[in-house]
């Protein structure tokens, strides 16, 4: 006997404190007394999507209105006794799109959960044992770590420069990124790697994720400006380089998409000067001291940042070219 699927899906919202320490938005249902923490989320409605469901969801239970996608966390299946049917759930990470206190109460208005209050909070790692099991699937390092480390792992505003150290994190951040682009637009590119500073062990870097994505065609690549918007990136057309989509995400930005032609010499030398950095350590140590003296004399002024790199840059790629 075939049982019934039930879908699902679940909104994890994340928030940083006065001291950079990374919250997790938790629900408890007091007027029933349920022992463990919930969070947003619930059954997809008829035509609905898991990603709106969440912010159906969410709105409904909490009352808020806007969230700024992450990403998808990952989608599970099993079988729930309690409704004698298996479930497919999935999550998404986001982030609150404006400040909210750090307790409320919001009295439900629609269907079963009509009249019942759900109290909300913030709570840190320590209170992950604290969540429902059903919910704890993907609280986990590997799949949200923004909840298991020390500050802020990403995030730069527009016109600052500002170098951090070295954060392991920042490659497994751009594996699950990876993830949702692939998702996204996989169909339709050749290639998606890691670049810039945060890909190369060691290196202090500007705090957002650089991707290098290759296409076959500059101009039919435009096919992935909605699925790519969809998943949070803003198109932002050339932004000064020919032949180029670039993409932003995040606010502070967060992550960058660089869409380049497969065969095009811009691919070639960003993955070539990657390629370098990461197999020669003295010469990544000396662009390292290269970034923060430019980050330090040039705080609020990237294009001479840039600029301070260019010389650097290109001689790196010319003598890897000859060799």
């Amino acid at each position: 006997m075939t049982r019934s699927l039930v879908h699902k899906a679940f909104a994890y919202i994340i928030r940083y404190s006065a001291d950079e320490r990374c919250e997790l938005l938790v629900l408890e249902l007091k007027s029933v007394g349920y022992e463990y923490y919930r969070l947003p989320g619930g059954n997809l409605e008829r035509d609905e999507s898991p990603l709106q469901a969440a912010h159906r969801e969410t709105l409904e239970e909490s009352g808020i209105e806007e969230l700024r996608f992450i990403r998808k966390i990952g989608t599970t299946r099993y079988f729930k006794p309690y409704i004698q049917s298996d479930v497919e759930r999935t999550d998404y990470l986001f982030r609150a799109d404006s400040d909210l206190p750090d307790e409320w109460e919001h009295i439900g208005t629609v269907g079963p959960e009509s009249g019942v209050v759900f109290a909300f909070s913030w709570v840190s790692i320590d209170s992950i044992p604290r969540v429902d099991p059903e919910l704890r699937t993907f609280l986990t390092r590997e799949r949200i770590p923004e909840l298991f480390s020390e500050g802020r792992l990403l995030g730069l505003k527009g016109g600052d420069v500002s170098v951090s150290p070295y954060r392991e994190e920042w490659n497994v951040l751009f594996e699950l990124e990876k993830e949702n682009i692939e998702e996204a637009i996989g169909d339709y590119v050749e290639d998606i790697q890691h670049v810039g500073s945060t890909s190369i062990p060691g290196m202090c870097a500007k705090p957002k994720l650089d991707v290098a994505i290759a296409v076959e065609d500059f101009h039919e690549a435009t096919i992935c400006i909605e699925p790519l918007a969809g998943i949070g990136y803003e198109f932002r057309g050339e932004n000064g380089i020919p032949r180029r989509h670039y993409f932003g995400k995040g606010d502070p930005r967060t992550h960058q998409i660089h869409m380049f032609e497969k065969t095009s010499t811009d691919w070639k030398d960003m993955i070539l000067f990657r390629d370098c950095l990461r197999s020669n350590r003295s010469l990544a140590e000396d662009y390292s001291r290269l970034k923060r003296d430019l980050a330090n004399r040039f705080p609020k002024d990237r294009p001479a940042y840039q600029a301070g790199k260019a010389g650097f840059i290109e001689e790196v790629i010319k003598k890897a070219v000859r060799r």
